[in-house]
C-alpha cells in the first residue's frame, strides 16, 4: 500500500488527501517530485459521473504518464451541461467549479444559473434543467432549489397525513 500511495502522491502532489495519506503510510520525505499544482489521481470518478448523467462531456485523454481527465481538445465541451457532478464527486478537489452570483464556470465554460422561484437562490444551469426535463419527460415549469423542493414535498405529505387521521 505504501508503494501505491507513493506513486499516486507523486502524480498528484497538490492533493491534500494524498499528502495526508503519504504521511499516514510513513512514506519517505524526499520521494515526491511531481507537479505541485496537480491534484488529479486518475480515479475517473468524474468521468463515470458525467457518463452516468448521460452527457459524457469529459473523459481520460492521452496515454501513459501524459494521461489526464479533460474535455475533447481541451476546449469547452458542447456536451457539458454545467451540472457540477464531476466536481462534487472528485475526492481530491482537482476539478474547479467557480460560482459567483448568477454564473457557474466549469471546464472553461460559463453557464448562467437559474434562480429558485421560491427563495431566489441560484441553483442550477438552464442547460441542466432542460436536459433533465428531456430525460425524464417532466416539464420543469416551477423551478425550485433542493431545499424548497423538499420543504414543498414535506408540506404536501403533512397535509396528506392530516387528511387520513
Amino acid at each position: 500500500r505504501r508503494n501505491i500511495v507513493m506513486l499516486i502522491a507523486k502524480r498528484a502532489e497538490g492533493s491534500e488527501l494524498m499528502n495526508k495519506m503519504y504521511k499516514e503510510y510513513g512514506c519517505p520525505e524526499n520521494a515526491i517530485e511531481g507537479d505541485p499544482n496537480e491534484r488529479c489521481i486518475l480515479c475517473r470518478l468524474c468521468s463515470y459521473a458525467c457518463e452516468e448523467m448521460g452527457t459524457s462531456a469529459i473523459s481520460a485523454i492521452m496515454r501513459g504518464t501524459e494521461k489526464r481527465i479533460a474535455t475533447p481538445y481541451d476546449e469547452a465541451s458542447a456536451a457539458c451541461i454545467g451540472c457540477g457532478s464531476c466536481a462534487e464527486i472528485c475526492p481530491t478537489g482537482a476539478i474547479e467549479m467557480k460560482q459567483t452570483g448568477n454564473q457557474r464556470i466549469i471546464w472553461d465554460k460559463t453557464f448562467e444559473l437559474v434562480t429558485c422561484s421560491n427563495c431566489g437562490k441560484p441553483f442550477a444551469t438552464s442547460e441542466e434543467l432542460k436536459y433533465v426535463a428531456a430525460k425524464t419527460g417532466i416539464d420543469n415549469d416551477i423551478k425550485l432549489c433542493d431545499s424548497c423542493r423538499k420543504r414543498e414535498l414535506a408540506n404536501k405529505l403533512s397535509q396528506f397525513s392530516v387528511e387520513f387521521e
